[in-house]
Parts: structure tokens; sequence; C-alpha cells
């Protein structure tokens, strides 16, 4: 009667699939992986009657860790941000194990890219078809062209060709992601390419003085209280401070440098919790860390410039009326702010259909349209009221979704404020025709006037 095999088929296994982290999984051979375990290779034919076969089974294995990183993705408020984002970090995470699955030769059974992408693209279709309102065959286009830069992405790093930082990789990704939401929104044709590319094509070079504009803006990258900043603009003793929405990021301020520069002030930005170079910071996107975090950027900029004003997007408004409603502010510029934080929770809840009893209890509900209701937000938002009553300038879009008309007019006349109106303006400022007004109206209130829509 024969020994009974001392090593088991997992041992085996994982014994290959540790090598092929550390080694690839071209190098593999019996030899190698029975060193490791300090067995002789008989144990791995008692299962496996080829190498290409364990091979399958460590490609089986790292198979399904990569879509662990795809399913913790899924769970992101915004799942199609979330599975670039964790593609990227497996890429980073597991190079060798990325390089087995998708890029090695080894064997022409095992998933291939073109497999996965297509996996990922189902999963995510309906997700964003809600969040960018886009039909099926959009958001499949969207899906296939994003896929591509993150697949290239990935490649250069796994590859140790990557000549990109992190805040570079999301600049790219968030940049290239605003370029196709636009083209698939107002290019009819985009999604099956049925448009005029040379017509296109010409209205991009007409565009192209501002993008040397923004060039020639003098910037540096630095930390304020340990955040991540930029400062555009030569040195002055008068400053805007520039705070972005959600899913924004710092860089976003050049386009509103281009206007303030000019005018003698520096532009300074910070990226928020979760954003830009902090997307994996601690810290999370919650008023009681946000805000603080603004005030104290102000206060250190206190001492450095006799003036102060803000431009803030979206909730970053929100947060900075929280954190500067008592701080000395010479003029303050909002798109499309959030000025009803506990109403627009409210809304949220009746478009989800939670009743508030139902919050109380669950304390987080993750809804089908990207957001999670958490009802310590919503305790919190009651219990911090806000009063802001500076001279303010508000440009608002006629279709935002976030915001009512009668909330950001009450608003607005509760205080200095003067309020600009672009009917076809959505919450998101971002065609061709909203960044037109959008930047004409930065031009016109950064320079004191009155911008006339």
């Amino acid at each position: 009667m024969p020994p009974k095999t001392k090593f088991s088929r997992e041992d085996i296994v994982n014994a290959a699939f540790e090598l092929t982290r550390e080694k690839g999984i071209e190098k593999i051979t019996a030899r190698d992986i029975a060193e490791t375990g300090c067995m002789s290779t008989r144990p791995m034919f008692n299962y496996f009657y080829s190498i290409d076969k364990l091979r399958g089974a460590v490609l089986e294995i790292a198979k399904e860790l990569f879509d662990e990183y795809i399913e913790d993705g899924l769970k992101y408020s915004v799942p199609f941000l979330g599975f670039m984002s964790e593609y990227i970090q497996f890429a980073k995470d597991e190079p060798m194990l990325y390089k087995a699955l998708f890029i090695s030769k080894v064997d022409e059974k095992k998933p291939s890219t073109i497999a996965a992408m297509e996996q990922s693209k189902a999963a995510l279709r309906k997700s964003l078809m809600r969040t960018y309102k886009m039909d099926a065959d959009t958001a499949d286009c969207y899906f296939r062209d994003m896929w591509l830069v993150v697949n290239s992405l990935a490649t250069l790093i796994v590859t140790d060709s990557n000549p990109y930082a992190d805040w570079q990789i999301n600049a790219i990704l968030t940049e290239f992601s605003l370029s196709l939401c636009m083209a698939a929104k107002n290019i009819k044709g985009f999604a099956n390419g049925n448009y005029d590319r040379d017509a296109i094509l010409s209205e991009l070079v007409a565009r192209k003085h501002m993008a040397n504009a923004r060039a020639e803006i003098k910037a540096k990258r630095t930390k304020i209280n340990d955040i991540p900043a930029i400062i555009a603009g030569e040195p002055s003793d008068k400053a805007f401070l520039y705070i972005h929405g959600k899913m924004g990021y710092k860089e976003e301020a050049y386009n509103f440098a281009q206007y303030a520069c000019p005018q003698g002030y520096q532009v300074i930005a910070i990226d928020l919790p979760e954003h830009g170079d902090r997307k994996n910071s601690k810290e999370k996107l919650l008023p009681w860390m946000a805000a603080p975090e603004i005030k104290r950027t102000y206060e250190l900029l206190s001492e450095r410039y006799s003036s102060i004003s803000v431009c803030a997007v979206s909730i970053g408004a929100w947060f900075s009326m929280l954190a500067l409603q008592d701080k000395k502010i010479d003029k303050a510029m909002f798109i499309s702010p959030i000025v009803d934080m506990e109403k627009l929770i409210c809304t949220m809840m009746e478009w989800a259909g939670v009743t508030e009893d139902e919050l109380a209890e669950r304390v987080k509900i993750p809804t089908d349209f990207g957001e999670t209701l958490n009802w310590n937000y919503l305790s919190w938002v009651r219990k911090n009221s806000y009063k802001w009553d500076k001279p303010t300038d508000i440009i608002y879009g006629g279709k935002d979704n976030m915001t009512p008309r009668e909330t950001i007019e009450r608003f607005s006349k509760s205080c200095a404020t003067t309020l600009t109106v672009m009917e076809k303006g959505e919450h998101w400022f971002h065609t061709p025709e909203q960044m037109k007004v959008l930047n004409r109206w930065m031009k016109a209130n950064v320079q004191g006037g009155i911008y006339d829509n």
C-alpha cells in the first residue's frame, strides 16, 4: 500500500500562488514550487498531471482575489468610481497577479481582459445609467472608453512604466470621465460614432486659447495643515480660498484662477477628505470633519493675507458657511451651493421611500442613486445650523435637482447676495454652454462687477 501524500492539493496550490505573487506565473516550475515547500515534485503530479493545470488553479485564486477588489469598489457611493479605483489598486497591490491574469500568455483559457471588462460592464450598466442619466448604449460606450484608460494605467503600473503620481492618475481619470460625460450629453450620435468629427474638432481648437491661459498661471503644490493644496498666482496680500464640491479636487481651482489671479489675487485650494490626493484619507467627507479643516486653513491664511475671499462649489459652499460664518470674508462666490442640507436629505429620503422612523432605526440606508442615508448625519445637521451674512454672489442652474428654486431664492434674500440663474443650467455646470456662462460669471464677479445673464 503506497504511503499517504504528505502535502494536500491546497498546500500545493497555495505554495504556487505565493510564488506567483513574488516571481510571476511564467517563472513557476514544479522544481520551484517543490523547493518552497521542501517537497519532491511527486506530490504535485498526484494532483495535477501537468504544470499548466496547476497554473490554472493559481489563476482561479487570483481571479477570486481580483473579484474581491471589484466587489469592494461596487460598494462605493458611486460604484463606477469605486470600480476604477479598486481596479488600479489591485494592479498596485498585486502586480504579478495582475500580469498573470491579464497579460501573460501561459494559459490561453485563462480569464481575458475583455472578458473581465464585459463582466464589470454588465454589473455597472444600471448604475451608470442612473448616475449619469444615460441610456444603455451610451453607458456601455462610456464604460468601454473609461475602462480602456483604466486598463492602460494599470498595465503601466504592473510593468514598472508608470510615470504618474496618484494625484495625476486621479486627475487623468476625472478629466477623461468629464470629457466623456460632456461628449455623451452634448454630441448627438456620440455613443454609436455617428457625429461630425471635423465640426467638433474645430470647436476644440477654438477653445485652445483658454487652455493656454491656464498654463501661464504661476502655481505651486504645497501642504496647509498637512492637507494637500495648491497656491496659484503671484504673491499678494489678498487671496481667494477655493473649496471644491463632491467628486471634485483642488486642481479645479485653476479654471477660477485664470480670472482671479489677473485681478491681484492668489488662489489657494485644498483637497477635501476622500478627494484628490486624499482619496484614502482616514478623515471622511463629513461636516464635522470637513468644516473644521476649512476653518483651520482660513486661520492659517489670515496670518499671511490681509484680505480673504472664498469661492466654493456645491457641498463645499455649505462646508464653507459652517466653517467661516463668524470669520471676516471680504467676498464669497458660490457655484450651485447647497444651502439647506436638512431639506436635501429629507428630499433624498423621499426619493428612496425611506421614513424618518426607518432611518432612525437602521441608522444607515444605501440608496439606488448612489447616496447612503445616515441618521447621525441628519441629526448633526439639525443641531448645527449656520447664519451667513457675507457679501455673496451665487450662480444657480434652473434645472438644479439638489436645491429647489424657492430655497435658493429665499437664501439669497436673507443676506447681501446677488443671484444669477442660468435657466438651462444644472447642478453640475459642465456642458460647453454652461461653462461659457459660468466662466463669464466668474470673470465679471471677481472683477467686482455684476454679471448680466
